[in-house]
């Protein structure tokens, strides 16, 4: 499979803007207070929105376990960046970060990018780590975070449950319609006559209540 990436998907995130609204400041308190933290919320947001990988999860190039998959993936840059940079010691290069999410989506989606996503994803990935772990500046993070936001809008509990009860009822009513005895259709009782006057000559009328 090859990906393509349309010109708007390329620019979401460099074009979005945030007003600092009091929930904005109290999740930046929280970055600043874990750096780590906010970094590993922006590796997962980045690889969520990389459009070669969404249409992998998507069209089910994976298999089944697209969702599994892309966790998997999480983990290894995690372990990658953990590993090469140091907690921010060290700045690693998008070519690098490249080269493992290529061969993961090669052995484990199936799929080739041609689209520039996975470039993207590098170099978002390696400049998010050196601003959360040594600038500590999270600009960036909150442009980031408010596409996340727009493509993975959060639903209400109370939603969920009605959406669940509402498939319950339709689930009890199909089974109540199974158990019923289907009445034989018109034009299956004059099959019926046909084959039984072919049988044996006669043809037998029954009687309709």
């Amino acid at each position: 499979h090859f990906a393509e990436m349309s010109e708007e998907s390329k620019t979401a995130v460099s074009s979005t803007t945030v007003a600092l609204s009091d929930d904005v400041e109290a999740e930046l308190n929280t970055w600043r207070s874990n750096p780590q933290a906010a970094f590993e919320q922006g590796v997962w947001a980045g690889i969520c929105l990389c459009e070669v990988i969404s249409m992998a999860v998507e069209h089910g190039w994976a298999g089944g376990d697209g969702e599994e998959h892309k966790a998997n993936l999480y983990n290894l840059l995690m372990d990658l960046f953990e590993d090469e940079g140091k907690g921010g010691k060290r700045s690693l290069e998008p070519d690098r970060v490249k080269s493992i999410v290529d061969a993961e989506l090669a052995n484990v989606f199936h799929v080739t990018s041609e689209d520039g996503s996975v470039d993207w994803l590098a170099r978002l990935l390696c400049t998010l780590h050196q601003d959360c772990l040594v600038k500590q500046d999270f600009a960036g993070l909150v442009k980031l975070m408010a596409t996340y936001d727009k493509a993975y809008p959060v639903v209400d509990d109370a939603v969920l449950e009605a959406v669940a009860e509402q498939q319950e009822l339709l689930e009890i009513v199909d089974e109540v319609a199974a158990a019923e005895p289907q009445q034989p259709t018109q034009q299956q009782e004059a099959e019926e006559e046909e084959q039984e006057q072919a049988d044996d000559g006669w043809t037998t009328v029954k009687s309709k209540k």
